[in-house]
């Protein structure tokens, strides 16, 4: 597992809130296994060889318009085009995970889902 994976994972992990269903280099395969397990969060990466994460963030909210899409970016999410409500920059603070979490967990409140 690379560095990156291995910091969200920790980061995942740390906070307790979630689950992690998997992880994955390419988004084409994200999608594949989300077809399986539904997950209602998604962590994307910006940057993904084959499919970029904008992309596969497309196609998710296609197939899931209630699936919730945090970007994880090396660039402020300034770019037009891109829902950019939840993102983390890289490095991932801690504290603006946990603070992305509860967000998240707030609109799954407002849903009425958990």
């Amino acid at each position: 597992m690379n560095k990156k994976r291995r910091v969200m994972q920790r980061l995942i992990e740390r906070d307790g809130r979630l689950q992690v269903a998997g992880m994955f280099t390419r988004a084409q395969d994200a999608i594949e296994q989300w077809r399986s397990c539904k997950a209602d969060i998604v962590f994307l990466d910006i940057d993904m060889p084959g499919m970029t994460g904008l992309e596969a963030g497309e196609r998710l909210v296609q197939l899931e318009p209630d699936v919730r899409i945090v970007y994880v970016t090396a660039e402020a999410a300034e770019s037009p085009g891109w829902d950019a409500r939840h993102y983390l920059l890289k490095p991932v603070d801690p504290e603006r995970f946990s603070l992305t979490v509860t967000q998240l967990e707030q609109c799954r409140h407002e849903r009425g889902s958990l």
